[in-house]
């Protein structure tokens, strides 16, 4: 888990013990001493303490930024899994400002868990479902692997969702199969997963904004973490195209599992 000796940094403490505690992990709390903090070991400690981590461990890059340091530090950790907050920016704001989190998960090949400026509070003590949000695309299912792996760990029901845009058109002697049509690739992967034990379900969603269903969701649920890939696109690109993953970071109340796709990152 990163810091930066904000409080809008430790925002992402409570999801990240609520993570650590389920899967039986070892929480890491690291600095950059580049990030302004004039005595980081000291504010590491400090913080730890009062959030009641005695067993966490703490690490301050010396020379190097935070962006660039965590996914060093993650290359030397089993099984390392991100925890961080992000503002979640978009569009023009992101291009002129950056953001550390959207790097951070550019230079990574492990899961990413996103704390947007939207989560209630500092999120949960506990997380009880994983929303596997998919869309038919190999982009999409390559989380899969990743949801499975959590919802197993962390002992998570699964819901498997897609969005359905209300405007696409039915031929009309197809009208009467269209739920069926729409259920029928969830249902699939959800037999799919049955099959290493997990509680599965699925939802096929409406709405013309996908974020904006996704987001309603996940409202409608208990304690639920999202899980969602990432193109990884950057720059004029990023604005052209939009980001549905980040979109859902920016408005969840709850925090988003990301996963980049290797074969669109760039």
């Amino acid at each position: 888990m990163p810091l930066d000796g904000s409080t809008f940094a430790e925002r992402a403490l409570v999801p990240a013990q609520a993570l650590a505690r389920q899967s039986g992990a070892e929480l890491v709390l690291a600095m950059s001493r580049l990030g302004g903090e004039t005595e980081p070991e000291r504010y590491l400690e400090s913080t730890a303490a009062a959030a009641g981590l005695d067993s966490a461990r703490t690490v301050v890059f010396a020379d190097r930024l935070a962006a660039s340091a965590i996914p060093s530090l993650a290359d030397t950790e089993p099984d390392a899994l991100v925890c961080m907050t992000t503002h979640g920016r978009s569009g023009a704001g992101h291009a002129l400002f950056g953001s550390v989190a959207e790097a951070v998960v550019r230079g990574l090949d492990v899961p990413v868990v996103l704390v947007g400026p939207s989560v209630r509070g500092v999120g949960t003590a506990r997380f009880e479902e994983l929303i596997v949000c998919l869309d038919g695309s190999p982009t999409a299912a390559a989380i899969l692997p990743v949801a499975q792996g959590f919802a197993r760990d962390l002992g998570l029901a699964v819901w498997l969702v897609d969005v359905v845009d209300p405007d696409r058109r039915v031929p009309a002697d197809a009208a009467n199969d269209v739920g069926a049509s729409e259920s029928g690739p969830l249902q699939r992967v959800a037999h799919g997963l049955d099959a290493a034990d997990l509680t599965v379900n699925w939802e096929t969603l409406h709405g013309r904004d996908a974020a904006a269903a996704i987001v309603e969701f996940a409202e409608s649920r208990r304690a639920p973490l999202v899980a969602m890939t990432t193109h990884g696109r950057t720059g004029l690109v990023r604005i052209a195209v939009g980001s549905v993953t980040m979109a859902v970071v920016r408005r969840a109340a709850c925090p988003v599992l990301v996963m980049r796709s290797r074969d669109l990152a760039g």
